[in-house]
């Protein structure tokens, strides 16, 4: 990824162009971008530290029993395990 300014002639003002970039999940990561200006002669590079954050993914129910049967006036308990990718080292 470049970026190029030209310089108008005697009005000193630069043209300001973006690039437009959207990460998708699996691009987390760190990247190293260089961004050049240059008038035609001179060039000038500076590097960017781009850093794209882990996408908000999904809790996950690790543990619940799959089936109950229960009886009128009966009280149940269900014990449920779940995790968040985001937090949790090793959920998965």
């Amino acid at each position: 990824m470049i970026f190029h300014s030209v310089m108008i002639h005697s009005l000193r003002h630069f043209l300001r162009r973006t690039c437009q970039f959207t990460p998708a999940i699996g691009n987390e990561g760190k990247y190293l971008i260089n961004i050049t200006a240059t008038d035609g002669m001179l060039n000038n590079t500076r590097i960017l530290n781009l850093v794209i954050a882990g996408a908000n993914k999904a809790p996950i129910i690790t543990n619940i029993t799959d089936r109950i049967t229960v009886y009128r006036n009966q009280t149940f308990h269900i014990n449920v395990t779940a995790c968040d990718p985001d937090l949790d080292a090793g959920c998965e």
